[in-house]
């Protein structure tokens, strides 16, 4: 073998051996992340998992005993929706390491995940797409 070649081979052991550990570092970054958020009105704080999913919901200082259903189920609602688009952030973040792409992109081959493939095209999570009324008022009491 060259040695030319046995130094590429060198090098690409060793951008796998690090690549390998960034992976396993990130692994376990994952598994312990989770974001917190307080809602707007400060009467909820809602907590979710790195996947999304609510693992705490709290009621701050009684609030929620002065709002209707409706009203706490929007808040809720639209506070675990905000908690949920930060931490998909994180995670994306969390990936960049391993990826091509920018910061709400995660890009590793031809494989693409981006912030709106994980929130889904209906979640109101840009600034400049939120809707003007909270979600709360567009539900409808049973």
């Amino acid at each position: 073998m060259s040695e030319s070649l046995e130094k590429r081979i060198a090098e690409a052991e060793a951008r796998l051996e690090a690549t390998s550990k960034a992976a396993a570092r990130i692994q376990s970054d994952l598994a312990e992340t989770t974001e917190t958020v307080t809602s707007r009105d400060r009467s909820v704080k809602v907590t979710v998992g790195s996947q999304g999913n609510l693992t705490g919901l709290v009621f701050l200082d009684g609030k929620h005993r002065t709002m209707s259903a409706t009203e706490l189920a929007g808040t809720v609602l639209e506070t675990a929706a905000q908690a949920r688009e930060n931490v998909m952030r994180r995670v994306l973040k969390t990936l960049a390491p391993l990826s091509t792409g920018g910061d709400e992109t995660f890009r590793l081959g031809d494989f693409e995940l981006t912030l709106d493939k994980l929130l889904g095209p209906d979640a109101p999570h840009r600034p400049a797409e939120r809707r003007t009324k909270p979600l709360h008022d567009e539900l409808h009491e049973d």
